[in-house]
């Protein structure tokens, strides 16, 4: 995130931004990558939906 706002702590942008930041999910998929689709699970998948 970058910040730019003069007025610093007193910046109404500033403190939206941060409660947005706050509520974000960070993931890092380096570290924990997500599992591929088989077939096996797109089959359950497309059960589910039945």
């Amino acid at each position: 995130m970058i910040e730019a706002s003069p007025r610093g702590a007193e910046s109404a942008s500033r403190a939206v931004s941060d409660a947005l930041a706050a509520r974000l999910v960070h993931r890092d998929l380096a570290a924990e990558p997500l599992p591929h689709l088989d077939g096996a699970t797109l089959r359950a998948i497309g059960a589910l939906a039945l």
